[in-house]
């Protein structure tokens, strides 16, 4: 280093500050580089990292706690278990399309906003990506997993965790990200330390009541009321709650269908068709009323099928000659 300096034509006993990561061997008050320096240029004073030091804080202080050890041990396992195969990432997209999973990073712990924050908003989409690698998959120790994730997602507290860790992290990422900024001074470095120890100081005061309702709304939405039912029948218990969604679920909210179905009888009966037996009348309002299911059809397999063979016997006893291809005759065809 003073070999690369004086070739750079500085004077070395021009510096006035030295900074590095936190590693041993260049803090070392002993051996460390800022030591050997100092012995050099004592005006040369030695300031840590202030990044390397918030991430190092937030990492011990994850690392002291079991049950945060526990939290991202899970959100490892999802990213492992979806990351595995190309097949199981596409069943994740398919579920999750816009925040995916992201691996851990063992050193910049700041990043780790990003992994959280996938699970944070997506909790009941990961839930159900889950669920159908569980019922996809073949492999027994796979299955397992995914079950097993499934549980843990399931679980209030970690719903919980999701939430106070997301705002711990968004916190640290956003100070981390302004301390790297090239024009960052040291009164600049206090403030915004102080500014995030402030921070949490409040959140430990007033950020736990407000972390369990997010947590409860999370929850809520969760877990949709007819797979509730479905539990409940299962399990053979709670006959009152069983009632009670039963009630939820069959309950009318709206009846769009049912005028959908007469707003089709004006495109149907025209003054052109003014006059129409009831059962033709019937198959061509479910040609328009399923239209979705008729433009899957594929017109010209139907006349190869013994469908459509039935179709013209039909027909030809009724001594009336239609196309196939004609949207009536078809509607005659779903009639038959």
């Amino acid at each position: 280093m003073l070999d690369a300096i004086k070739a750079l034509g500085l004077q070395i006993d021009d510096v006035r500050g030295q900074g590095y990561d936190n590693g041993s061997n260049m803090k070392g008050k002993h051996q460390g580089v800022q030591k050997r320096l100092l012995e050099v240029n004592p005006r040369a004073l030695y300031m840590p990292c202030a990044c390397h030091s918030l991430n190092l804080t937030v990492s011990d202080m994850a690392h002291s706690c079991v049950k945060a050890i526990s939290f991202f041990g899970v959100m490892q396992r999802l990213y492992a278990l979806f990351s595995s195969s190309p097949k199981r990432w596409k069943i994740l997209l398919d579920n999750v399309p816009s925040l995916t999973v992201k691996y851990l990073s063992n050193t910049r712990w700041e990043s780790r906003i990003k992994s959280v924050k996938a699970i944070r908003f997506q909790a009941p989409e990961i839930r159900l990506a889950l669920l159908e690698l569980s019922n996809s998959c073949d492999d027994a120790k796979s299955k397992s997993e995914a079950d097993s994730l499934v549980s843990a997602l399931e679980n209030f507290e970690f719903l919980l965790g999701i939430v106070i860790w997301h705002d711990i992290l968004f916190a640290i990422h956003m100070v981390s990200k302004k301390l790297q900024s090239k024009s960052m001074c040291i009164e600049t470095t206090m403030n915004q330390i102080e500014g995030v120890i402030n921070f949490f100081e409040k959140y430990r005061n007033e950020g736990f009541a407000s972390s369990m309702n997010i947590a409860k709304n999370i929850a809520n939405t969760l877990m949709p009321a007819i797979e509730i039912l479905e539990f409940v029948k299962v399990a053979d218990c709670f006959p009152m709650v069983s009632i009670a969604y039963r009630l939820l679920l069959t309950i009318p909210v709206t009846v769009a269908s049912a005028e959908r179905s007469f707003s089709k009888l004006k495109l149907l009966k025209t003054y052109l068709r003014s006059s129409m037996s009831q059962e033709r009348l019937n198959g061509l309002a479910i040609l328009c009323i399923e239209k979705d299911i008729v433009d899957e059809a594929r017109f010209q397999s139907l006349k190869n099928s013994s469908m459509a063979d039935r179709l013209n016997d039909h027909h030809s006893e009724s001594k009336h000659e239609h196309a196939v291809d004609d949207p009536e005759a078809v509607a005659s065809m779903v009639e038959t």
